[in-house]
């Protein structure tokens, strides 16, 4: 599971941004020099791109082409994995206290190992969380803590990520944006899974707390060029050491997505869908689903 931080903190630091002050900023413009991966789904009613998006970026980091702006300005849609609403942020802030935390004398402290614990205690503490506070958590929102407070330690912020940087041009000229899960599915994904697995979740956090900034930089770099091999590389290999994870966080839920998605692409206009470089890599990807489908997918330059 090396590496599979870079792909789980860059999910939770989107779906529960609501735990992290938000910076709103424009990204810098990216010349020639970028090419984001883009895909044209023919077949329906309405005129189809599908979008990889990285989750969170460093500020400044040069991604914004002339054709992303363009492909926004002209689309009467955008679809995203959640549009996190005031009415989003606060089911997610409930589900958090519901789902994240333990009742009845429960403790993290009881559920992990002595080290394990000593270790995930040190690091909320570097990040202001009081062990009386961190131990009420459960493993897989101790680790979404560690994991978010890693990439903003590391200079990523949420607020520079693709979708919401798209979103913000998105809401300035008024045009419909569409969710594809809720809160509550969103939540799910990460919290449906054993206390092991959990454990293996929060170890990863805790093991590579000083180097997500190296991985999620190469992650940054190869998503930034379209370089969908070395995305594949760095996203999905190592998860898939990992089945139950990487079918409840990928497989699933492009499965879940794939009737919106269809929808969507029989709705006259023009649209536009952005959901994690992920869910656009491997057999499983929402590209193949489509394409079994009876769609034609062609891929695009960015």
């Amino acid at each position: 599971m090396h590496r599979l931080l870079a792909f789980v903190a860059t999910l939770i630091a989107t779906a529960l941004l609501a735990f992290s002050p938000a910076r709103a900023a424009e990204a810098a413009d990216a010349g020639s020099a970028a090419s984001p991966a883009l895909w044209a789904v023919d077949g329906g009613q309405g005129q189809v791109v599908i979008m990889g998006s990285i989750h969170l970026l460093k500020p400044g980091t040069p991604w914004l082409t002339n054709r992303l702006q363009s492909m926004v300005a002209g689309a009467d849609t955008i679809a995203v994995e959640i549009d996190r609403t005031p009415a989003a942020n606060a089911r997610i802030q409930a589900l958090m206290q519901e789902r994240g935390f333990y009742a009845n004398g429960g403790s993290l402290e009881a559920t992990l190992p002595p080290q394990l614990y000593r270790g995930a205690v040190a690091i909320a503490g570097m990040l202001g969380i009081p062990e009386q506070q961190f131990r009420r958590f459960r493993p897989w929102a101790a680790s979404m803590v560690i994991g978010l407070g890693a990439v903003i330690k590391a200079g990523f912020d949420p607020a520079h990520g693709v979708e919401e940087t798209l979103l913000r041009l998105a809401r300035q000229d008024g045009k419909a944006i569409v969710s594809l899960e809720t809160a509550d599915e969103v939540v799910a994904a990460l919290a449906d899974h054993p206390d092991s697995l959990q454990a293996d979740m929060l170890r990863q956090a805790v093991d590579e707390f000083d180097t997500v900034d190296a991985m999620l930089s190469e992650l940054t770099a190869a998503w930034v060029t379209g370089d969908m091999a070395a995305l594949e590389t760095l996203l999905l290999d190592r998860m898939k050491e990992s089945p139950a994870f990487y079918r409840t966080l990928i497989v699933e839920r492009n499965r879940a997505w794939l009737p919106q998605v269809k929808t969507i692409l029989e709705t006259p206009g023009r649209h536009v869908v952005m959901v994690g470089a992920a869910h656009l890599l491997g057999d499983d990807n929402l590209l193949k689903m489509l394409e079994a489908a009876g769609y034609k997918v062609r891929r695009i330059e960015g």
